[in-house]
């Protein structure tokens, strides 16, 4: 799941997606997108991983790009926000 609450208390979470049927967010790292409007997230459909972006403004899961992984780590915007390094 991902989920935003107040890093200061902790309090006013609210889960911001939990993926769907065929593909859950595996948890594993999150990068939030230069300009702030997606955040990266793996999500996982049976063993294999993929790169997904949550669309913070429509709540959307739109996986990116083709390629699945064994696991998944670290996700880290270009700064020109134009891809990631995976």
């Amino acid at each position: 799941s991902l989920i935003a609450a107040d890093t200061e208390t902790g309090k006013n979470e609210r889960i911001l997606s939990t993926g769907d049927e065929n593909q859950k967010i595996a948890g594993l790292s999150a990068g939030w997108s230069v300009d702030g409007s997606r955040i990266a997230v793996w999500t996982q459909t049976g063993k294999e991983f993929r790169v997904s972006a949550f669309n913070v403004e429509t709540g959307a899961l739109e996986r990116i790009g083709q390629e699945t992984f064994n696991t998944g780590h670290h996700l880290v915007w270009l700064p020109d926000g134009s891809g990631l390094l995976v």
